[in-house]
C-alpha cells in the first residue's frame, strides 16, 4: 500500500532525492577527474553516507577513466558482482577484490 503524503512531505522527499543525486554526480565527477579515489568513495560509505551507499557499483566503475560499460560489466562478472548491486550490498570479499582490481587498498 502506497502511503498518502501531504504536499509538504512529498516536497521534502523530492528535495532529499535531488540532494542525493547531486551528491552522487559530484562524486562521479571527482572520480573521473582523478580528484577522488575509489578508496575515498568507500571511506564515505563507511562513514554512513546514504547517497554513496545507494550508488550502483557499475555507476561507480563507469565513472573511472578507462571503464566504459563493457569493461565494467566484464570486471563485475569476473568478480561475481551482480549488475544491480549497490555499494551497500557488497560483501567483504567483493569489496576487497574490487578495490584490488581498481588499484585501491585492501583495508576493508
Amino acid at each position: 500500500m502506497v502511503p498518502i503524503l501531504t504536499e509538504e512531505e512529498r516536497r521534502q522527499n523530492l528535495d532529499k532525492a535531488l540532494k542525493a543525486r547531486r551528491e552522487r554526480a559530484e562524486v562521479k565527477t571527482k572520480l573521473s577527474s582523478g580528484e577522488m579515489s575509489v578508496d575515498d568513495v568507500f571511506r564515505l560509505a563507511d562513514d554512513g553516507n546514504e547517497a554513496i551507499l545507494r550508488m550502483p557499483v557499475e555507476s561507480l566503475m563507469r565513472s573511472l577513466p578507462g571503464y566504459a560499460l563493457s569493461r565494467a560489466q566484464k570486471l563485475m562478472k569476473r568478480l561475481r558482482i551482480a549488475q544491480s548491486r549497490r555499494i551497500r550490498g557488497l560483501s567483504k570479499r567483493q569489496r576487497n577484490e574490487l578495490l584490488k582490481a581498481l588499484g585501491g587498498s585492501n583495508e576493508a
